[in-house]
């Protein structure tokens, strides 16, 4: 009962009756829960699932051919995973990390690609493209952040997004220190040492991940 309430504040869902999606759930899904930390999909893994987020948090990188790892997104309860490549119908080229005690529910993709006929198919494939076009304007303004031209406007860049995001100068951020510094693309002592310098400038304030922004902000 709690999974089905979480589905149905789920994008994918939206307008389908709670008959519509028990239909769905028995024919297309299954749940996976995972009781410790691992990588639930690889790069080149076929794209046969994707997903959503029931509990815990699912990650998702990028490792480049000299290991060096890029954090694209950190996704929690209710939120879609995996959905772009099934249906380009390519396989994974990013890795899903789930944390420890995350449950998934993962969905066939013969229920997007397939174009079986079942209630509610037609909503299902509407809701799918705008959590496309979504994730598309969540990529552009991934961009526009690590397009900075210094370490320290892309901070800022990130801080005043999710200031604009809660409608606070006070807010938490998704990530620890080293998640941060692998979503910006940086090196975490280099990281550390902006946002003190920020601190000490009293442009913000800061303690683990609670920001408080100031006034005077200059890049």
């Amino acid at each position: 009962m709690e999974n089905f309430v979480i589905l149905k504040s789920c994008p994918l869902f939206e307008q389908l009756t709670d008959s519509e999606i028990a239909a769905f759930l028995k024919k297309y899904t299954k749940v996976y829960r995972s009781e410790k930390e691992e990588y639930l999909f690889l790069p080149g893994d076929a794209a046969i699932w994707f997903g959503v987020v029931l509990s815990g948090a699912v990650y998702i990188e990028r490792t480049d051919y000299w290991g060096n790892r890029e954090l694209l997104n950190k996704l929690c309860t209710g939120r879609i995973f995996g959905e772009t490549f099934t249906v380009c119908k390519k396989p994974f080229s990013v890795g899903v990390k789930l944390e420890r005690n995350t449950a998934v529910l993962l969905i066939s993709t013969a229920a997007v690609t397939k174009r079986e006929p079942f209630s509610g198919a037609e909503k299902i494939a509407k809701n799918l493209m705008t959590v496309l076009a979504a994730k598309n304007l969540q990529l552009n303004e991934k961009l526009q952040l690590i397009a900075g031209r210094t370490l320290r406007e892309r901070v800022l860049n990130y801080l005043s997004s999710q200031a604009q995001k809660s409608d606070s100068a006070d807010f938490f951020i998704p990530f620890n220190r080293q998640q941060l510094a692998d979503y910006l693309a940086v090196d975490r002592s280099a990281l550390s040492a902006v946002l003190s310098k920020l601190q000490a400038e009293g442009i913000l304030d800061f303690h683990k991940n609670r920001f408080s922004l100031k006034h005077g902000i200059s890049k």
